[in-house]
């Protein structure tokens, strides 16, 4: 990248390169076919950038700027040239760090969403297997799992069904117990009034 600082008969008052100070900036021909219309704008107190081709063949982005110096009101420019060439060495760099870190955060993120997935459909499995034990009838175990989300809450009402369906076969076991009572009762009863009614 070149930076300079043109007075307003194009002299060049200041460069990055020490060697050009002090000489026109036109004694190269392909800049005045190049800056001549450029140089009318920053005439005209307006900023310009356009793209144009080097000594060295490379696409340059130029970007120039009036600024006034002093109290007679005279335009000097502020100039900038830079090869796009370099610009988009930098870029890419950029662009291919920013893929690369994009691409190991997806993989990370798929790492981290697996495990996750991996222990929700564990405990899913677990709440499954448990449901078709109680199906299958045995109400003797209990589900463990911990926690305070969804599938904790879905433990805790297969356990909580699993111990009313306990309580249910037991009070029908208990109403079964007082019917057979009950119907060994009527049964003794009816075979001590049947003898005695003939």
């Amino acid at each position: 990248s070149e930076a300079y600082l043109l007075s307003p008969q194009n002299a060049i008052v200041g460069h990055s390169d020490d060697s050009l100070h002090f000489k026109n900036f036109f004694d190269n021909a392909e800049r005045k076919n190049a800056f001549g219309e450029a140089l009318k704008s920053i005439n005209q107190n307006k900023e310009i950038t356009f793209i144009y081709y080097n000594s060295l063949g490379e696409e340059t982005y130029v970007s120039l700027v009036p600024i006034s110096i002093g109290r007679d009101n005279e335009i000097w420019t502020l100039g900038t040239e830079t090869p796009i060439k370099s610009v988009l060495m930098e870029s890419n760099k950029v662009f291919y760090r920013t893929i690369t870190i994009g691409f190991f955060g997806i993989l990370i993120l798929c790492a981290i969403l697996y495990l996750i997935l991996r222990v929700v459909t564990n405990r899913l499995y677990q709440a499954i297997d448990y449901s078709q034990t109680i199906a299958k009838g045995d109400l003797s175990n209990q589900i463990e799992i911990s926690g305070k989300n969804e599938i904790a809450k879905l433990g805790e009402s297969l356990n909580q069904m699993s111990n009313n369906l306990k309580n249910v076969v037991s009070n029908i076991s208990g109403s079964s117990s007082s019917i057979n009572k009950v119907s060994n009762e009527i049964a003794q009863y009816s075979s001590e009034l049947l003898p005695g009614s003939s």
